[in-house]
């Protein structure tokens, strides 16, 4: 009578669940934005452009200034009635502060809240990784970062006049996936911009006065997190070692294990005769060879 034996089932665990995990979402309020342009990015109650809007400097960098009109906006785009030569295209930076995390990151979306829609506008969007810039309410001291090794999210996107007065979003999960860590906050920037001629533009909510303000419209960040289950443990058979006779004896091996197991796998292979279940981890058949131990 010829024997073999199983000394131990070693079963490998293959993947986790964490595709099975309720999912979470966060929102992130921008921490700042800075734009190019200064005074067309603002909109009066009425719609119209303040009396002093051609008396403002369009060639520094500055922060959006909130002293006109009631809505504060960052200008996107270009204006071909407002002689501009140093900066032809007009764009924004919003700087955002990740919050640490070892989750797992499903879809990250930037969120901004277009106001008006003029012409023909298109958005890019880029990322840098110039955190240093800074914004005050003093647009002489405020400043624009540089675009340190940008990565182009999205390219030439279209702006329309059904998105005025509405949310526009930008999938940007790749990118602050590959930013986020678990042992600190992350600053990244991105930097939106649009087209350089004519008379096409539009413009989204500001930060001004309002990150205090949990419902403030202002750039956001709406990350989407799978929670991270620990691995599977203490994996075991009752029945373990195995002692089989060839032909004869019929194998039936349940395991138990501590955690959520998605699928199993052992190395080396069993017998012939002999199969694993991938789903449920149970060891059956009757071994038709003979073999060397299995871990």
């Amino acid at each position: 009578m010829k024997r073999f034996y199983i000394f131990a089932f070693t079963v490998m665990l293959l993947s986790l669940s964490n595709a099975l995990q309720a999912q979470t979402t966060t929102t992130v309020k921008e921490t700042n934005d800075a734009s190019t342009a200064v005074g067309r990015g603002i909109i009066s109650s009425n719609g119209n452009r303040p009396a002093s809007w051609e008396d403002i400097n369009m060639s520094t960098f500055l922060l959006n200034n909130h002293t006109l009109g009631n809505i504060s906006v960052n200008y996107i785009g270009s204006d071909a009635t407002d002689f501009d030569p140093w900066n032809p295209g007009h764009k924004t930076a919003m700087k955002f502060s990740l919050p640490a995390s070892s989750l797992i990151i499903t879809s990250v979306k930037l969120r901004v809240k277009i106001v008006d829609v003029v012409g023909s506008p298109f958005a890019t969007l880029v990322s840098t990784d110039d955190n240093n810039w800074i914004q005050t309410n003093d647009g002489l001291t405020s400043s624009f970062p540089f675009t340190t090794n940008p990565v182009t999210l999205a390219s030439n996107v279209s702006i329309t006049a059904a998105n005025a007065n509405a949310w526009k979003e930008f999938d940007v999960t790749s990118y602050v996936s590959s930013k986020t860590n678990s042992s600190s906050a992350t600053d990244i920037t991105l930097i939106l911009s649009g087209s350089d001629i004519g008379d096409n533009y539009f413009n989204f909510v500001a930060d001004d006065q309002l990150k205090n303000d949990a419902n403030a419209q202002i750039a956001e960040l709406v990350i989407t997190y799978a929670a991270s289950t620990p691995a599977p443990s203490a994996l075991s058979y009752a029945s373990s070692p195995v002692v089989a006779t060839i032909n004869t004896t019929n194998i039936s091996a349940s395991p138990t294990v501590t955690g959520t197991v998605v699928s199993y796998g052992i190395s080396p292979a069993l017998p012939a005769g002999v199969t694993l279940n991938a789903t449920s981890g149970v060891i059956s058949g009757t071994p038709t060879v003979l073999s060397t131990v299995t871990n």
